[in-house]
C-alpha cells in the first residue's frame, strides 16, 4: 500500500483521522503509520466477508461466528487505534459479538426450511430445532457471564449495575 496512491480526498480523510487521533492523546499518528493499518483491516474484513459469502454461510455455526466476529472487531478497533481504555471498548465489542451471534442463530432458526431447500447445513438443520435453542441459551448465559466479568474488571459500579440489570432482564426473557 503506497501512501502516494491516495487521492486528495484520501489525504483529507487521513488528515482528519490523524487530527482526531492526536486529540485523544494517542501515541503517534501520521499518514505513513495509519494508512497501512487501515488498509490491512479493510483487506482482512473484505477477505473474511468474501469467504463468508462463498463458503461459510452454508456451514453450521462457523459462518455465524465470522459475522459476529467482524461486528465485535469493528467496535474494538476504535479502542485499539485510539489506544484509550481498551478494556472499556472491549466490553462493548464483546456485547456486540454475543448479541450478533445470538441474532444470527435465531435468524438461522427462522430460515431453516429455506436453508434446507437450498442445501445449506446450518446449525438448526444439523442439530435440530430444540438443540439449537439449547445452544442459544448456553451462548446467552456465557454472554451474560462474560460481560459481567469484563465489566467487573473495569471497576466501574455504574457499568456493573447497567450490564448486570441488562443481564437479569436478558435471562428473564430467555427463560420466559
Amino acid at each position: 500500500f503506497d501512501i502516494s496512491d491516495l487521492s486528495p480526498s484520501g489525504y483529507e480523510y487521513l488528515n482528519r483521522y490523524c487530527h482526531a487521533f492526536e486529540k485523544v492523546g494517542a501515541k503517534e499518528c501520521s499518514r505513513e503509520t495509519i494508512a497501512p493499518r487501515i488498509a490491512a483491516v479493510i483487506f482482512f474484513a473484505g477477505v473474511l466477508l468474501w469467504w463468508y459469502c462463498n463458503r461459510l454461510k452454508r456451514k453450521p455455526f462457523i459462518g455465524n461466528i465470522a459475522v459476529a466476529f467482524l461486528t465485535g472487531l469493528s467496535i474494538y478497533l476504535v479502542g485499539y487505534y485510539y489506544q484509550k481504555n481498551e478494556l472499556f471498548v472491549f466490553t462493548y465489542a464483546l456485547f456486540a459479538f454475543f448479541l450478533n451471534l445470538i441474532r444470527e442463530l435465531l435468524k438461522d432458526l427462522e430460515d431453516r426450511h429455506g436453508d434446507q431447500l437450498h442445501g445449506s447445513k446450518t446449525l438448526p438443520i444439523v442439530l435440530g430445532f430444540l438443540k439449537t435453542k439449547q445452544v442459544i441459551y448456553s451462548i446467552a448465559i456465557t454472554f451474560v457471564g462474560a460481560i459481567l466479568t469484563v465489566t467487573f474488571q473495569l471497576n466501574d459500579a455504574n457499568l456493573y449495575f447497567y450490564f448486570g440489570g441488562l443481564g437479569i432482564i436478558f435471562c428473564w426473557f430467555i427463560w420466559r
